[in-house]
């Protein structure tokens, strides 16, 4: 695989020409032949180089493997619906199963507060007693939980939206002294 970026440093993406668009995502493992439009050649790397500045041409088209691209999935998740996804449980779930190359997920800053709880996670009795000290006593709430394993009843205490915007590593840690964690 080749990284699109030497290519775009390169200058030379302007005059490609575009794959049509049934021809948008190759097969598994499958690769793309880059040829320029205004001399119908193809993108070649010097002598099969892989590392970073590595020297690009225009060379007759062949089968070689310095013309052979592979292109790696990116997936955005943002927040604010700026990005592919607004949760990192959707970007995870865009990634087919049977994916043979990687894909990079890119969070941009915002609050994520999401958990998808499996079924191993009991509906009815979520919690265990720890150390003789009673989980009713301790800080177990949840906040919108999907999943198998999620639900809402008297042993599953729930935060309210503005409990859950106050509950913040911040808030946790400056307790009653005033102390302040920022």
């Amino acid at each position: 695989m080749r990284i699109l970026a030497t290519l775009a440093a390169a200058g030379l993406m302007a005059g490609l020409m575009a794959a049509p668009a049934h021809a948008a995502t190759p097969p598994a493992g499958g690769t793309y032949t880059l040829r320029v439009a205004a001399s119908g050649k193809c993108i070649d790397v010097t002598g099969g180089g892989k590392s970073s500045g590595t020297l690009l041409e225009q060379w007759g088209c062949s089968a070689a493997t310095g013309q052979q691209w592979a292109f790696n999935r990116q997936y955005t998740v943002a927040a604010d619906g700026t990005g592919d996804y607004t949760t990192v449980q959707a970007a995870i779930d865009a990634v087919p199963a049977s994916n043979p190359s990687r894909v990079v997920i890119t969070i941009k800053p915002g609050t994520y507060r999401e958990s998808t709880l499996s079924a191993t996670v009991a509906t009815g009795q979520p919690w265990t007693d720890m150390s003789g000290n009673t989980w009713q006593a301790a800080r177990f709430s949840e906040y919108l939980d999907t999943g198998a394993g999620a639900g809402v009843n008297s042993n599953r205490p729930q935060l309210t939206a503005a409990q859950a915007a106050s509950s913040t590593p911040q808030t946790y840690l400056a307790g009653t002294d005033g102390w302040n964690p920022t």
